[in-house]
């Protein structure tokens, strides 16, 4: 357990760091923003080029494409539970929109992807990566991300760096064609950044909220507990019951982890306000420091 808490707090403290360079006025709003666009154009799809790179091949792909099932079941389950419990939620169909997404979009890709890979190695990564896929495209980055702007629905939102380094990594990995060592060297200098500076930028869409108006929010720690607690336990033991014991960890890891950034960030793109998301945030980024642990030693 002393190994995952060590992981986990490594993380959070890039996380206040980029909270506290934030507040004092060290990264400004335009600054955190260009170190987004670092982690979403740079550093996550090198990391999904490399993990595919290094491990995706025919014979990999023919054990574990039952991964893709089993992580768009559980997906398309969470959605559903997440519409009904965001309906029952106050506000307006716009705040349950966020209350949607809190619930559906866990962090996996910044903590739950740097975790895994740091505690089980390159191959767990992949099962994760490759789990976590139907996520990605059926919510993440279209039906969650129309939500949480209030747009409709479109196939473009599709679009974007990440589900193509996803689909690049795998081609080359599936033609066993060798990259030059060069570049096999700059993925591997990329791809470290990705858990650091993610983390910094979640602290730096804090920055705008005070402590004290973040944590009087109560809706949020009703949302934190599902979000950190309920869902992936839930999950796991349904997984366990049904006998699917093969897809209880890379599930868990990407469960587990705390509230997403990008309920912070996308409504900050077009103005919105988001200080429930704000606060769920910050609670689920304090509280994973004891449920990871916990989690991860109990199920994987």
């Amino acid at each position: 357990m002393k190994v995952v808490f060590d992981q986990v707090l490594v993380l959070i403290l890039f996380f206040a760091l980029g909270w506290f360079l934030c507040k004092k006025n060290i990264i400004k709003d335009e600054q955190a923003g260009a170190l987004s666009a670092c982690v979403v154009y740079i550093f996550l799809p090198c990391t999904m080029l490399r993990t595919f790179l290094a491990n995706f091949t025919a014979r990999y792909l023919s054990e574990k494409y039952p991964l893709l099932l089993v992580g768009g079941a559980v997906i398309v389950g969470i959605i559903l539970l997440s519409m009904v419990l965001s309906r029952r939620m106050p506000g307006d169909g716009y705040q349950q929109g966020i209350d949607e997404y809190i619930l559906v979009s866990p962090s996996y890709a910044y903590i739950g992807y740097e975790l895994c890979g740091a505690l089980f190695g390159s191959v767990p990564l992949l099962d994760m990566i490759i789990f976590t896929i139907p996520s990605s495209l059926l919510y993440t980055y279209s039906i969650g991300y129309c939500r949480i702007l209030g747009k409709k629905i479109s196939l473009r939102y599709l679009i974007n760096p990440i589900i193509f380094s996803i689909f690049i990594g795998a081609g080359l990995g599936l033609s066993g064609i060798e990259i030059p060592n060069a570049f096999s060297v700059l993925l591997d200098k990329a791809a470290g950044c990705t858990g650091p500076v993610g983390m910094i930028v979640a602290g730096t869409a804090m920055a705008r909220y005070s402590f004290r108006e973040i944590v009087k929010d109560k809706i949020s720690y009703l949302l934190v507990a599902f979000r950190l607690v309920i869902i992936p336990a839930s999950v796991a033991l349904i997984l366990r019951a049904l006998r699917l014991d093969a897809y209880v960890r890379p599930a868990v890891l990407m469960l587990a982890t705390p509230v997403g950034t990008n309920s912070v960030v996308f409504p900050r793109m077009i103005g919105m306000e988001c200080k429930s998301a704000a606060s769920a945030l910050l609670l689920s980024h304090i509280a994973c420091l004891a449920t990871i642990p916990v989690l991860v030693s109990f199920f994987c």
